[in-house]
């Protein structure tokens, strides 16, 4: 997240949401949101995870795929639940993609490596190219699960 020309600024967990709070602020904020939880400790924790995600776009390109891995490996399991974690990395890959700082063949690989991630947290094994329709029925137990599901499409993962 920057912030630009700000006098003061408080990020806080409210509710199921994020806030930042500025005075006489000018501010740009992340592209990485976190998804929605259900308790305020998970809140936090996401926020957490989108600020690490967030610093790899001052990442070269050659290093962000594996710094991105490094971090899904550390930080993946922080939160309670796979499908929020999965929806909160494809977001952090939404955001890369927006900001350019990957094209769809690294979009691809990084979504390889999460959903990789997230299918050995839900002992399913090895993903193929493809969602499966086990895969596809664990993410509709989401209420986030449309969302979910295009950021995968976006990725190049089809189901």
């Amino acid at each position: 997240m920057r912030l630009t020309n700000h006098s003061f600024c408080f990020l806080s967990a409210v509710g199921l949401g994020v806030m930042l709070s500025c005075g006489s602020a000018t501010q740009e904020l992340s592209c990485i949101h976190p998804p929605v939880l259900k308790t305020n400790s998970e809140v936090t924790v996401a926020v957490d995870i989108a600020g690490r995600l967030e610093s790899l776009l001052a990442v070269s390109k050659d290093r962000l795929v594996p710094e991105f891995q490094q971090l899904v490996t550390q930080d993946f399991a922080r939160l309670s639940d796979e499908n929020a974690s999965l929806l909160l990395f494809l977001n952090a890959i939404d955001c890369y993609m927006q900001r350019g700082a990957v094209g769809l063949d690294l979009s691809n690989r990084m979504a390889d490596i999460v959903r990789t991630r997230w299918a050995v947290a839900l002992n399913l094994g090895s993903p193929g190219s493809h969602l499966t329709a086990t895969e596809v029925e664990i993410i509709r137990r989401s209420p986030q699960s449309e969302l979910i599901l295009a950021r995968l499409r976006e990725c190049g993962i089809l189901h």
